[in-house]
């Protein structure tokens, strides 16, 4: 009962397992799964990871000109968080389809107030949250129903933090988050807490492009989705 939240997340899960021969029924409130015995193995493709590319993007979004080429990722994805294509050219990034994957390409901020729904795409409000603080921008987000009740409390995590640069927050409304970044900070040494939450290490990773002093707490904490996370990151500094 209720609104379902995090919708692409069920739907990734029931596409692979249709692909897997399970007899599913789904309605607008329901899924119901039939017994299934394998008579046979099988082989099914695991794309590349949209949420892990997120950070990407906010590193083209936050650099002067660059050009990063993700291989294994596609535009048309089974996954919710490509979404994040669409909201990134706002953030002044392109994607390019290419032979082995995507290129993203450094543009133009397109505006100075965005207004960004994550209540299909909860995990990706740490990295738009981050990047337009520090591209100064004012976003409004709505949609974070589910956002208290991750690996921390995300939306009071990413507020504290991004205060600390001297980003202004409002809570219009139950869910929702208005962040004001006009008068952000970026002339100083920062140490950012993740709280023992992956994506708060990712989302603020970018931040080094703007702050070459920030220190991230126990980076450690990116081995639950991206371990190889700080060593990719080296790789392009």
């Amino acid at each position: 009962h209720g609104q379902i939240i995090s919708q692409p997340y069920l739907q990734m899960t029931i596409d692979l397992m249709l692909q897997c021969g399970f007899l599913i029924e789904q309605t607008e409130t329901s899924i119901r799964v039939q017994p299934y015995i394998p008579t046979k193995s099988m082989e099914v493709a695991i794309e590349k990871d949209w949420s892990a590319a997120s950070y990407w993007y906010s590193m083209v979004a936050l650099s002067h000109d660059a050009k990063i080429a993700l291989s294994g990722l596609r535009l048309l994805s089974i996954q919710g968080d490509v979404h994040c294509a669409e909201i990134f050219k706002e953030f002044g990034v392109e994607t390019v389809e290419t032979d082995s994957g995507i290129r993203l390409e450094k543009t133009q901020v397109k505006l100075t107030d965005l207004f960004i729904d994550c209540i299909k795409t909860p995990d990706l409000f740490q990295t738009y949250a981050v990047t337009a603080a520090a591209l100064k921008l004012n976003v409004h987000f709505s949609g974070l129903q589910s956002l208290r009740l991750k690996e921390t409390d995300r939306i009071w995590a990413v507020c504290s933090e991004l205060s600390k640069m001297g980003v202004e927050f409002t809570h219009p409304a139950p869910h929702e988050v208005s962040i004001n970044a006009q008068n952000s900070r970026f002339d100083q040494s920062y140490s950012i807490e993740t709280y023992e939450d992956h994506r708060m290490a990712m989302a603020f990773a970018p931040l080094v492009l703007k702050l070459p002093n920030i220190a991230i707490k126990h980076p450690n904490v990116v081995e639950k989705s991206y371990p190889t996370f700080w060593s990719d990151i080296q790789k392009v500094l």
